[in-house]
This record gives C-alpha cells, structure tokens and sequence, in this order.
C-alpha cells in the first residue's frame, strides 16, 4: 500500500496536477497582487481618505463662514428694528438737521466698526430728497438718474432683508441690505452693508487645504461672487469646476477631478441665504502627496515577479509533501490496496461529502421554518411604518396569507398607546430603561389582546410607545370588546408598572393599505390627552378632535416676572415664577397640545431675551433644536425640570460669566429709583446715575447689558404701564393721568399712541367693554 503513495500514477493525477497549480498561484501570486493592490487598491484608498478629510475641513471652515454671514444677518436684522430709523426720518430734512445728520453718521460708523468682515455700511433714504449717509463722505443727495433707479431697486423690488451682489457700477460685490423702518408695509429707505472683498477672499483661501488650490462662490444662476483666484489656469479651472458642480443632483459632495495631469480634491456645499441659495468650490491638489506611494507599488511589483520564478520551484517540492498524506487518506476511505488511483475517486469524495451538506443543508431549511414568527414582526413593524407603501393591495394580501395570517371577511381596527408617568417611576427604574418598560407593558398587552381576539397582533416601538393591530370578522361588534380590553390593559400595566396609558382606539378600515394610516391618525390624536397624570381612553369612534381643545390661558403677567427674574440673574425666583406659569397655562387647558403651544411660546420669547442680553441661543445651545426637544416632552414636571436646567440654568450660568457685580447693584438701584419716582417729570438718566452712586455713561451701558434695552425705553415703557392700569381702574381724567406718570397731557397722548396704536380714550373705552 505504501508504493500507492510514491507510484508515477499517484503523482500524475488530477488532484496532484490541482493542487500544484493551486501552490504555484497561493506562493506566488499574493505577491503580485500585493503590488498590483497597492498601486491600483491603495493609491486610490488614499485618494479617497484624502478627499474625506479634505472635505470634513473644507466643510468646517465653511461652516465658519456660515455662521460669519448668519451673524452679520443678525446684526443686520436688529440694526433695522432700532428706534432711529423711524418714520420721521421721511420728513426731515438732513441738510438743515446738523445733529441729526451728525447723530446717523456716527451710528453708521459704529455699525460699520462692529464686523470685521464689513468694509462700509450706507443708508439710502427717499424722503424730501434722495439722500445717501457714508461715514466716508458723511451725506450725499443722489441727483444722478442711475443711482436713483439702483437705490429703488434695492428698496421696492424684494423682500426686506436680502443680499445683493451687484454693484452700482455693475461689478461683483457682497452686500446685505435690508429696509427701514425694520417690519414696514411702506419703507422708505434701506441700510446697505458691503463686505470687504479682501477679506472675504482670506476667509475662503480657508477652504483650500494645499497651495496651488483655489475656492470661490456662486450664486443661485452660477454667477461667479467672489474668487481667490488670479491667474488665467485656475480661473479655467474654475469655469470647469462651475460646469461639473451644475451637473450634480446633491446640493454637497466631494470628488476627485484631474486636471493637466494634477488629481485635485474638489469639495463643494451649499449656503442657504436669505433669498438665494450660494455654492461654494474648493479646489486642492493631490498629486504631490501620491506619486511616493505610487513609486513603492511599482517597485513592489517588479519584485513580486522575481519571487514568482523562486515560487514555482518551490510549489512542486512542497505539492509533493501536501499530497502524500492526502493519497493515504483517499486509500483509506476506498478500503483498496495499492492499484492504482482512479480519476473518479477524488470526486466521489466530494459526493460524499456534498450528501452532508446536504442533510445539513435540510435541517437548516426545518430551523427557517421556525423563523416565521420573527418573519411576521418583521412584516408587520414594516407595515406600520409605511414602508411597504410601493406594494398592491393583492402583494400585501398574499404576504400576509403567506405568514399564517387570515384576512377573509375581515377588517382590521389599530390601537395606539402611550406610557406617561415614567419621570415618577426613577426609583424602579431609570432614565435607560424606557425600552425594558416598553418591552414589559407590550407583552402584558399582547397576551389580554390574544385573549380576547383569534388575531392580534402587538407591535413594540421602543419608545413608551406601543401598537396594536386586530383582525375584526365582519360580522363581530368589535367596540365593547376593544374597549373591555383597553380597561383591563390599563388597570394590568397601571398596577404592574406603576405607569400611566393614554390609549387611542382608532377608526378600522378593510384595506391593509390604509394600516399605516389609521396608526398614524390614532398617535397624533394622543397629543389632545389630559396633561394631568391620569389614565386616559380616546375613542376616534366617538370623538370629534376639532372639539377637543380649549382656549389658551397665557399669562402675559408671570411671561413679563420671569423675564425680569432672567435678567437679573434669580434663578429660584424664576423657576419659581416658571411653575406659577405652567399651572395657570393648565388651569386654562388641560390638553397636551395646548400646554405645549404655550411653553414653545414662552420659551419663544426667552431666546428673544437672550438676545437683547447679547447671548446667542445657537451658540449657547450649541446648535440643538430646542424647540422639537420641548415638544417631545410628555410629562409636565420633566418638562419643568428640562425647562430649568437646559433653558434657565445655562443662560444664568453664560450671564454671570459676563456680568460685574457693581454694574448690576447699580442698574437695580436705578430701577427702584426709577419705581419711586416715574412720576417726576425731571426724572433723567444724572439723577438716576447719581442715585445709583455711578456715571451716567456707565449706568447706559450696564442698563443696556442687564435690561436688553436703554434708559428712556425702560423709563416710558415703566410709565405706560402705570398709565394703563389708571385708565381701566380708575375715572381720573386723561390729563390728571398723565401728570401722575410724569408727562404733559399733549405730550403723553402723542407717545401713548405711538406705543400702543390708538389714544388713552379709545383704550379706555376698549379695556372697559
């Protein structure tokens, strides 16, 4: 039997003739096709993790510069609102007004001043007469025929604020205009801020990672805006890039463009603008950082041609070694002596050992079916997510008859439930477990729904939230059962896991099509529940929405405390005021989706506040949509809890980095100043500053900082107030009222109705109907 092993025969069969071939190619090829990897695999590996990095730099710098435009869109959109650029703008006459003209000069320049990135900031106004201000050449009546039509333009034939990026004479230059007075129906002017181009182009030399590069902006039409580019090669490769960019369907991406034998990792985006959309190019070459790696894999693959000549030498030495055990086993298997080997005995091992795999093969086939119940979760979560929205009713039908489900003569009727009350549940269970909850209640659900129903299939969404589909017979008065079986649900999870259910039982339909829908309906109808934490039953069937919810109570009041309380840094007072507002926002409506309209409106109102304290709510919020946050909130006392510590705290922590106690017990002895003695009519910003034991420049400043507005704004406002509540409390006469908050009676009729837009008598008549 051993001559079988070494015999001519045994070396010259087809698995020997195999295998050696098999060696040859596994010594010697891996070798060329390391070379060939690395020139062809791997250059182009680097490539790509060069353009990605390129384009996570190009993309934040860009959002850099993003956030430089938003900012100045800001500032532009404040600076219009301010109370200089009113209505009597239009009827004065600058050339003969000296401190007026000094005053808006002055203002135009500390505007100009306040950006970096401006080079001029000019206000075109259309009153007596055309009348431009630049701080360079102070005031300029516009007379010439093209400048007057070029000014119109900017003011009549867009929205009120927006970019403009064509000049007067017909050249490419950034500038945001934006009309005054800020909000108008009529403007008659508009304030023009233009950027310096120079510095522009620094800020887009940013985008270009390498020398050699080059990074530009277009507008929506493909007109070029500014360039950092100066020599005619790289301006036609912009015109090139212009073109390819066109062509793309995505508004960003990156790719790698070769031009004149140089590979650039080119890198572009999109700007969303106030009335167009920008695109941005970056152009950076990667030529000089490849052609090394290039290099190496041309050497390695030159060697790997000489280790294949040592290979094939090798590879007959080493078949002989691998195929003696290999023969042995063969003969072994065949139970024969030493006959030689037929050609078919290798192959007949095979077969055997292809009988195997298939035995294996079926019972792999007997565990799939086994799998079906994983197969109908699947279907079904599909299903209710409206991802099968491409398919027929017949391929939905015959799926599901294909899973086991029976859909003759019946109708299908979906109910939603959602868990509240986990925020009272922390001592069982933690903020991660929502999913162990969900998980929990929707097996509890799902056995007294199989009770009751031949179908009834529960879907877990993961998120305190959970849906049920039943499969109604036609002939089955399906209402009480549904509802004995939401009651027995609610008292099971209620007892078990100490949570609340808002359960919502919705319309049934007889296509499977419309499953999607009817879950959709039945979860936006559990935002009209009760806000209390109360177990809560709503019928689709037997409820009308539209009468669901009630009017809002918003108390304007505790809006107004807890934004004093904001601005001087009281965090318990406001916290405490925050609690007063959410229980008469309650008191008013008890509905989900009214309360949550009256908090996204008051927390509406303290990002205003936060920008009149100079703080930024992106920056602060570092981006996240505070609003969707709150909406996604349930539960009033987690929604008091978020309120405090990601809206109060973080702007009281922002603020008292800023503030300097002196400046703030200053304001505060203003105020109370201001409090004790609105009713003088010599009351003046000395006075208080002399009170508040400071200057009157530093007590400006510092009543700017703290209140998010200036002395004699507070001062009238303070007194409007006081003259408001006489009005509608009291008979006294218009002009004893107006002695009493410190004004003339001519004077204060002018200045009440300017405020509040009709006279104190008409107010008057108003408050008491």
């Amino acid at each position: 039997m051993r001559r079988f092993y070494f015999s001519k025969a045994a070396w010259s069969g087809p698995f020997f003739r195999k295998t050696l071939s098999h060696i040859l190619i596994i010594a010697g090829i891996p070798g060329l096709l390391l070379g060939g990897g690395i020139y062809f695999v791997v250059t182009g590996q680097i490539e790509r993790e060069l353009l990605n990095q390129y384009k996570r730099q190009i993309e934040q710098h860009a959002d850099n510069l993003d956030e430089q435009l938003s900012y100045l869109e800001v500032s532009m959109s404040h600076w219009a609102f301010e109370p200089l650029f009113a209505d009597y703008m239009k009827s004065t006459d600058y050339y003969y007004s000296f401190q007026a003209t000094r005053e808006m000069n002055q203002n135009l320049l500390a505007k100009q001043g306040s950006h970096s990135v401006l080079s001029s900031v000019e206000l075109y106004i259309n009153g007596v007469k055309p009348l431009l201000f630049n701080p360079s050449h102070t005031l300029t009546e516009v007379k010439e025929r093209e400048q007057i039509e070029y000014y119109h333009t900017l003011l009549h034939n867009r929205g009120s604020m927006y970019w403009e990026g064509r000049s007067l004479d017909g050249s490419n230059s950034l500038k945001l205009a934006h009309t005054i007075p800020g909000g108008s129906a009529k403007p008659f002017g508009v304030l023009i801020a233009a950027l310096d181009e120079k510095k522009v182009k620094e800020f887009l030399k940013t985008l270009t990672i390498q020398e050699g590069g080059t990074s530009f902006l277009l507008d929506r039409e493909k007109g070029m805006l500014v360039s950092t580019s100066d020599s005619g090669d790289t301006k036609e490769l912009e015109r090139h890039l212009q073109k390819l960019v066109s062509e793309k369907e995505t508004d960003k991406g990156a790719f790698v463009y070769d031009w004149k034998d140089i590979n650039y990792s080119v890198s572009y985006g999109k700007f969303s603008r106030l009335n167009s959309d920008w695109i941005y190019i970056s152009a950076s070459p990667m030529t000089a950082i490849t052609l090394p790696v290039v290099n190496v894999s041309k050497t390695i693959l030159l060697v790997s041609f000489m280790g294949l000549l040592f290979a094939s030498v090798s590879s007959v030495v080493v078949t002989r070694r691998i195929y003696t055990p290999i023969g042995r086993l063969f003969g072994l298997l065949r139970g024969e002596s030493d006959h030689g080997l037929q050609r078919n005995d290798e192959f007949q091992f095979m077969e055997e050992k292809w009988r195997s795999l298939t035995a294996e093969s079926l019972s792999l086939r007997s565990k799939m079916k086994d799998q079906r119940l994983m197969m109908k979760e699947g279907f079904l979560l599909q299903l209710a997510q409206g991802y099968l929205s491409a398919f027929s009713e017949q391929e939905l039908a015959e799926r599901m008859g294909f899973l086991g489900w029976k859909l003759n003569k019946h109708h299908f009727v979906v109910i939603h439930i959602q868990l509240t009350g986990f925020v009272y549940i922390n001592g069982r269970f933690t903020s991660k477990d929502e999913e162990l909850v969900t998980f929990a209640a929707a097996n509890i659900v799902e056995e007294l729904a199989r009770a009751r129903f031949l179908q009834a299939e529960v879907i877990n969404f993961h998120d305190l939230s959970i849906g049920v589909l039943l499969f109604i017979p036609e002939d089955m008065e399906h209402l009480p059962e549904i509802r004995s079986l939401c009651a027995e649900a609610t008292e099971k999870v209620s007892h078990i896991l100490h949570v609340r259910l808002t359960i919502t039982i919705g319309r049934q339909a007889s296509a499977i099509q419309r499953i999607p829908h009817l879950l959709q309906e039945a979860k936006e109808a559990s935002i009209y529940r009760d806000f209390n934490d109360l177990n809560q039953l709503i019928d689709l069937n037997a409820v009308d929405l539209a009468e669901c919810g009630n009017e809002m109570k918003y108390s304007f009041v505790l809006e107004h405390e807890l934004i004093q309380y904001l601005r001087l840094g009281q965090q318990e007072e406001a916290e405490g005021v925050l609690k007063n507002f959410l229980a008469e926002l309650s008191a008013g409506s008890s509905k989900e989706t009214v309360i949550q309209q009256g908090m996204l409106q008051l927390l509406g109102r303290m990002m205003n506040t936060m920008l009149h304290c100079g703080v930024n709510p992106h920056t602060l919020f570092k981006g996240v949509n505070m609003f969707e946050r709150l909406s996604q909130i349930r539960e009033a006392d987690e929604m008091l809890l978020w309120m405090s510590s990601q809206i109060i705290h973080p702007f009281l922590v922002e603020m008292s980095q800023r503030s300097n106690d002196y400046l703030k017990l200053s304001v505060e002895k203003a105020i109370q100043f201001m409090h004790d003695n609105y009713m003088r009519q010599d009351i003046s910003l000395d006075n208080c500053a002399e009170y508040a034991g400071t200057n009157p420049y530093t007590l400006s400043k510092a009543f700017k900082l703290y209140i998010g507005k200036n002395f004699i704004d507070y001062l009238t406002e303070l007194r409007m107030e006081k003259a408001k509540v006489l009005i509608s409390d009291t008979a006294l006469k218009i002009c004893d009222i107006a002695e009493r908050v410190g004004y003339q009676n001519g004077y204060f009729n002018r200045i009440f109705k300017r405020l509040e837009g009709i006279t104190p008598r008409n107010y008057r008549e108003l408050s008491r109907k």
